[in-house]
C-alpha cells in the first residue's frame, strides 16, 4: 500500500512539474521593445495571451514613443492624419497603452494584459526639424501578436 501511495505521489508532483512548465501556465511574458531612428525592432514578435511586459530601450537620437494598438487591419489600412501621423481615433484600432516622450537613451515600461489577437507598437511622434515625415510615415511600427 505504502508503494501505491508513494508512486500515486511522484505521479502527482510530475503532473504538477509539467502544469507550470507548459500549457497550463498564466502565458504573457517579456518583449524586448528596441527604438532607433525610424525602427522598432520586437524580441520576440509574439507571446501567448496574458500579461506581458513591454522593456522599451530608446536607442534613438530623437525622442520616441510607443503605443500599444490593438487591430485586425493590415498595415497599409491604418489610417492617418493629414500631417502622416498614425490616426490614434481612427476606425478599426484602439490604444490599449502608451509610453510617450521618451528621450534619447531613455528607457520604460509598459505592462499589460493581453489577448488573443494582432497588435501594432507604433511611434507616432511629429517629423523632426528639417524633416517633412513623420516617425509613423518613416515606418516606425511593427506588427505584434498575441496567440
Amino acid at each position: 500500500m505504502a508503494r501505491k501511495v508513494a508512486a500515486l505521489i511522484v505521479a502527482l508532483l510530475t503532473v504538477g512539474s509539467l502544469a507550470a512548465c507548459g500549457g497550463g501556465g498564466s502565458g504573457g511574458g517579456t518583449v524586448g521593445v528596441k527604438l532607433a531612428d525610424y525602427d522598432v525592432i520586437l524580441s520576440p514578435a509574439s507571446v501567448s495571451a496574458g500579461t506581458v511586459d513591454f522593456s522599451i530601450d530608446n536607442r534613438g537620437g530623437f525622442a520616441h514613443e510607443i503605443l500599444l494598438v490593438r487591430s485586425s487591419l493590415s498595415i497599409n489600412k491604418l489610417a492617418t492624419t493629414a500631417d502622416g501621423r498614425f490616426d490614434e481615433h481612427g476606425a478599426g484600432v484602439t490604444i490599449v497603452a502608451s509610453a510617450r516622450d521618451i528621450p534619447a537613451g531613455g528607457a520604460t515600461k509598459i505592462v499589460e494584459k493581453l489577448d488573443a489577437g494582432g497588435y501594432y507598437l507604433i511611434c507616432n511622434r511629429p517629423a523632426e526639424i528639417g524633416d517633412t515625415l513623420s516617425h509613423f510615415a518613416h515606418g516606425m511600427l511593427s506588427p505584434f501578436t498575441v496567440t
